[in-house]
């Protein structure tokens, strides 16, 4: 027999039901800014079938957290990357060649020479102060801007 629902359940704990490896911690929860983020992401790499594959990749931890540092204006840089490429990987000679397997959502501020652009990114910018917190409970404003190139 089932129980009613929300029965057992304390005042204020997260509900039950949350998808399998799911932050319980609602800082690291996709809020409205993020799912704005992951659906222009989406639309470039003409992937908007795919959206919700792409909201689980900018929630994962080290992705979440570059994410997080960008708007709360934590990072060193007032912008953001986005790739959909085979990562790098070095040859028998040093050189960094296509990985193999599919292409993958690679985030980075651009300062790592390990993840050059191949083709096509996106890009993030933030058009405030610096140190001043965007809002991620607002999808889109003129805080963050976004392109492509």
């Amino acid at each position: 027999g089932g129980g009613a629902e929300g029965e057992g359940r304390r005042p204020g704990a997260a509900p039950t039901g949350q998808r399998p490896g799911a932050w319980p911690s609602e800082a690291m929860a996709l809020q409205d800014r993020h799912r704005w983020m992951a659906a222009n992401v989406a639309a470039a790499f003409n992937m908007m079938d795919q959206t919700a594959k792409i909201e689980d990749v900018l929630g994962e931890y080290n992705n979440l957290k570059k994410l997080n540092d960008f708007l709360e204006g934590k990072s060193k840089h007032r912008h953001i990357f986005i790739y959909y490429q085979r990562p790098d990987v070095p040859n028998d000679m040093g050189e960094l060649v296509d990985a193999k397997g599919d292409p993958k959502i690679m985030i980075t501020t651009g300062e790592h020479e390990d993840m050059r652009i191949k083709s096509r990114a996106v890009y993030f910018l933030r058009n405030v102060p610096d140190q001043k917190v965007v809002k991620a409970d607002v999808s889109c404003d003129s805080d963050v801007l976004f392109g492509e190139m």
